[in-house]
């Protein structure tokens, strides 16, 4: 059997040298492709397009960077009770700051109060005060005071994507949550039972 193969290995030897023996020639003639010149085709600038997903990962470059850009916001939710004071969560959420601002572009957002300019700037000196406590050198600097560009969600919205995980469907754009059922037998959401 082996005699009846041989002849296969050496038409395939034959092209593949054939093949290297035009490149060479076409090398030998001067060809650049970076120029065109000797014999070679110049492909002008945007004649090949990008590699598939181009602007698909710069498009998730983008929400990413946004998304990391909302760490350094605090929202009104974080005062204790609305007041002056950070909450618990509210100073869990600067501590996490501080370690990351060294790292990042990002300023520290603060949420403004619509109804009270004057509570707006004692809580930028609170967090400025805790940054600067805290290490930072320009805390002054980072620290402002505008509208998040995280958009809130209504409860509608909020609603029907709860409803989507609960049920194992994943929800809308809410991918790879999932569910766990505790000892009642009630979903809960990464551990978080409803309310």
């Amino acid at each position: 059997m082996k005699p009846a193969k041989l002849p296969h290995v050496l038409i395939g030897g034959a092209v593949l040298l054939g093949g290297l023996a035009l490149q060479s020639a076409a090398h030998g003639q001067g060809c650049d492709p970076a120029s065109g010149r000797g014999g070679c085709n110049k492909l002008p600038p945007g004649a090949i397009p990008a590699p598939a997903g181009t602007s698909v990962h710069a498009w998730l470059d983008q929400m990413s960077i946004a998304a990391e850009a909302d760490d350094f916001v605090v929202y009104k939710h974080e005062w204790y009770q609305g007041g002056l004071e950070l909450g618990p969560y509210g100073q869990y959420h600067l501590d996490q700051m501080v370690h990351r601002l060294a790292h990042v572009p990002f300023p520290v957002v603060l949420q403004p109060e619509a109804t009270n300019p004057a509570v707006n700037e004692v809580r930028r000196r609170v967090l400025i005060e805790g940054l600067a406590k805290a290490g930072v050198p320009d805390a002054a600097r980072r620290v402002i005071i505008a509208f998040p560009k995280a958009e809130g969600m209504y409860g509608d919205g909020a609603y029907r994507i709860y409803n989507g995980i609960i049920g194992g469907g994943g929800g809308a754009g809410v991918g790879g949550m999932g569910t766990r059922v505790n000892s009642l037998g009630a979903g809960t959401l990464g551990g978080l039972s409803p309310r």
